[in-house]
């Protein structure tokens, strides 16, 4: 008999767990042929469950098989210090509650058993866990780095490079020797289509709408549920959706190398968030003020790259748009440091644009500047 049945009647009478790892290589074209009939990555299962009632299989992959009787356990990173509140010092000894931090401390030590931490490290070694929103292999990968590196200075590399973050252990699988390598992988896995939409919505910071992700990327329904599937985006909250940031890093590289379409991507994101902000700058003195303030602590990083994006690139008619939604947000939500900055920067840049629109949002930018 054929390996496959060989395979089906042994298992036939059996009652046991069969646990199969990293099984998104093996889906060959998504889930499905052309003619309908299951893949043969897919079909084994599928067989294997019919033929032998008494086994469960369990599988990881980065990838949804999409087939009958699959239950999902979406996996998600270790609970990572909140950055908005700082846990007491004491607390960071035995890090209770924060998985991230104590496998960041278990790793260094494998390198530099003697690892003492000062308490100026701690706060840094929250930044790692949160930059790589608790991943694993991302924080395993940075504590590494203690030997030669200040938890200061690790998270710096972070991220300025996805690079950084790689082993020369020779007993890794290649595919998991690095972030990038294991981005890679998954990259590979995806169609033409799916890579378009993924690349675009690395242009969101701290995450977008089903309704900006179409606006900006095009990207419908399907094409998000799809990116869920293949563990590449997740939703939130209800009718918001995020990309792992370190997956948003390699995205936005990729959104760079396709430079025509990059730049066409990243000024429609500039253009939809620009005319939000002058939406939530209305609402704001207004009845809906609470409201517009909770929906700008979720775009506020959206609305500022949209804001740096025309500031580089002399957009005034969008700055124009944006600028009353910038001050306020940051001047109730006494974001000080970061509305200066934002204005700053617009400063400069409108100076050097030779029109009466710029000189006149450059003196308003000005003024604004100078009552934060």
């Amino acid at each position: 008999a054929a390996p496959h049945q060989q395979l089906l009647d042994y298992l036939r009478r059996k009652r046991l767990l069969l646990v199969m790892d990293n099984y998104e290589h093996l889906l060959v074209d998504g889930v499905t042929r052309s003619d309908d009939s299951a893949s043969d990555s897919t079909g084994l299962v599928t067989d294997l469950l019919s033929a032998a009632p008494g086994v469960k299989i369990f599988v990881t992959s980065r990838a949804s098989l999409k087939v009958q009787g699959e239950h999902l356990y979406p996996l998600k990173g270790l609970p990572v210090p909140d950055a908005m509140r700082p846990t007491p010092a004491a607390d960071w000894q035995t890090p209770r509650g924060y998985s991230a931090v104590e496998l960041f401390i278990q790793g260094g030590r494998q390198v530099r058993p003697n690892l003492e931490l000062r308490s100026e490290d701690l706060a840094h070694i929250a930044r790692i866990c949160r930059l790589v929103q608790g991943m694993p292999l991302g924080i395993l990968l940075a504590a590494a780095w203690v030997e030669m590196l200040t938890p200061e200075e690790i998270a710096a590399e972070i991220q300025q490079s996805l690079d950084f973050l790689e082993t020369d252990l020779r007993d890794v699988p290649l595919r998991q020797r690095s972030i990038r390598a294991v981005f890679e992988h998954s990259w590979r896995l995806l169609d033409e289509r799916e890579r378009e939409v993924f690349r675009g919505l690395s242009v969101f910071s701290g995450g977008f709408t089903r309704e900006a992700a179409l606006e900006v990327v095009g990207a419908s329904l399907r094409d998000l549920m799809s990116l869920i599937n293949k563990s590449l985006l997740h939703p939130s909250s209800p009718g918001r959706y995020q990309v792992h940031e370190l997956l948003r890093q390699y995205g936005a590289e990729r959104l760079d190398l396709a430079r025509q379409h990059g730049e066409a991507v990243r000024d429609r994101h500039c253009a939809y968030y620009s005319t939000a902000l002058n939406r939530w700058a209305r609402e704001l003195k207004g009845p809906r003020q609470r409201e517009a303030l909770d929906e700008m602590d979720l775009e506020i990083e959206n609305g500022r790259a949209a804001w740096y994006w025309a500031v580089a690139r002399g957009q005034v008619t969008r700055l124009a748009e944006g600028v009353e939604g910038i001050w306020l947000y940051h001047s109730q939500r006494l974001r000080l440091q970061e509305g200066e900055a934002a204005f700053q920067a617009a400063v400069s840049a409108l100076q050097a644009i030779d029109s009466p629109e710029a000189q006149r949002l450059r003196a308003k930018c000005l003024l604004l500047w100078n009552n934060f």
